[in-house]
């Protein structure tokens, strides 16, 4: 069996220690900092512990014909432990790693207290090796000149093949995942009214009639997603007349190069908060942001060297930034840089669980509309429930979606999984839930 028959069907396993595997009815999209962007297909173990597990198997195609990733997801249904698929690995010893994993009782609870030191082992390391050799040639004084010319075009063609990969990332799959996104959607859908002051603020970047945004608060407020719905319906194309980037991970010279691939475009960068704690990075935020008809970015030498270890940008020095720029982070506002608020507008998103509950009657048909709106309706209705007896639960719209998810894969357990998801802390027994809140229709519990 290869590794392409056990991601399309995990869910025909039979494991040790693994009471049953259901199979997630779709396939989503996901941006993985390494990969760019992959198809998720998920799957929710039942090993007989309450709540199920969800996993998934990541492929840069649909069919799954070689899976490169293998994901194992914490109770907050956020990726804990990410496997890495390499030449040579072995679909038994696979198999084998999976079972011994869920019956040892390894998942992990929540990603923040670990770190993510597990791999499945790599078979071959020829390609380390053959690049450690090339380095060591290229300082020998008697390289033959047909060396030299196969280094030179080695690397001309793995800028071209990385290039091609960068392309097809920012255009075909974006505009794949916006089609996921928003299907059944049309531009004037007055469900997402509670977002209308968000849209006009990303529309007055799109008409030009301002250079930067920079939206902050906390996360699962739709943010990103309503940039990208915007940018959707407004007929602008990924790659061609924007770019998303998730900047979580970015350093200085990374950013830089970033706004100069990208000097004439709309750069969106996402989950901007690690950056924006960095006083270069912040100042390079600044000469973006300025409000001088011509803004001037500029990078040290020095500043590229210590970044990064040797001079290796592909940018100038200095350049002439003439694009927009949305900059989206999970910081507060009063958290940001002073300098950098003063350059550019800032739009606090942020709602309290009753608005979005409220808010979620009429989106809840949007969100992953590949699955029955009854048990989406359900799923709200108990977080509804939750939400009257603990005023403080966590509720965002991730967080519905998240639950959504919980309710497919857990046909038993999914309430108990909601209650971590939203981090519930309220009354929990039947009994005490009726008499809070005299409930008479019990369809929901």
């Amino acid at each position: 069996m290869s590794f392409k028959d056990i991601a399309n069907n995990f869910d025909k396993q039979k494991l040790k220690g693994i009471k049953s595997i259901t199979k997630y009815p779709s396939i989503d999209v996901e941006k993985f900092k390494n990969y760019g962007g992959l198809y998720l297909q998920k799957y929710f173990i039942d090993t007989g512990v309450k709540p199920n597990k969800m996993v998934s198997f990541g492929a840069k195609d649909k069919s799954f014909s070689n899976p490169i990733l293998f994901i194992i997801y914490d109770l907050n249904m956020i990726p804990g432990l990410i496997f890495e698929f390499k030449e040579g690995s072995d679909e038994n010893k696979f198999l084998d790693f999976v079972s011994n994993f869920f019956i040892k009782g390894k998942f992990i609870a929540n990603r923040r207290k670990r770190k993510l030191k597990e791999h499945i082992e790599t078979i071959n390391e020829d390609k380390d090796q053959i690049d450690s050799a090339i380095k060591t040639i290229q300082f020998m004084s008697f390289l033959p000149a047909i060396a030299s010319l196969l280094l030179i075009a080695s690397y001309y063609f793995k800028k071209m093949k990385y290039a091609s990969e960068e392309y097809y990332v920012n255009t075909t799959l974006e505009k794949e995942l916006n089609k996921q996104l928003f299907q059944g959607q049309t531009k004037e859908e007055s469900a997402f009214k509670i977002f209308s002051n968000l849209e006009n603020y990303i529309n007055l970047i799109l008409d030009k009639k301002m250079n930067s945004l920079i939206l902050c608060g906390p996360p699962g407020m739709s943010k990103t997603y309503m940039v990208r719905r915007t940018l959707h319906f407004t007929g602008k194309t990924p790659g061609k007349d924007y770019r998303i980037e998730k900047g979580s991970s970015l350093g200085l010279n990374s950013v830089y190069q970033l706004l100069y691939a990208n000097k004439n475009k709309l750069l969106i960068l996402d989950d901007f908060d690690t950056p924006l704690s960095n006083e270069d990075v912040i100042n390079l935020m600044k000469a973006v942001t300025d409000s001088y008809g011509k803004r001037i970015v500029s990078l040290p030498p020095e500043k590229t060297i210590s970044s990064q270890g040797s001079n290796s940008s592909d940018a100038p020095n200095k350049f002439e930034f003439s694009g927009q720029i949305i900059i989206i982070t999970n910081k507060k506002k009063g958290d940001l840089d002073l300098a950098l608020r003063s350059r550019s507008p800032v739009v606090e998103v942020a709602f309290d669980s009753k608005q979005i509950i409220e808010a979620m009657d009429k989106l809840i048909r949007f969100i992953a509309p590949q699955i029955p709106y009854d048990k989406k309706l359900e799923v709200l209705n108990y977080i509804k429930l939750l939400q009257k007896n603990d005023a403080n639960i966590n509720v965002s719209f991730r967080s519905v979606k998240s639950s959504i998810d919980a309710r497919v894969g857990n046909e038993n357990d999914w309430k108990e999984m909601v209650r971590l998801i939203v981090d519930y802390k309220g009354k929990t027994s039947l009994k005490e839930m009726l008499l809070t809140n005299k409930l008479d229709n019990l369809y929901y519990l």
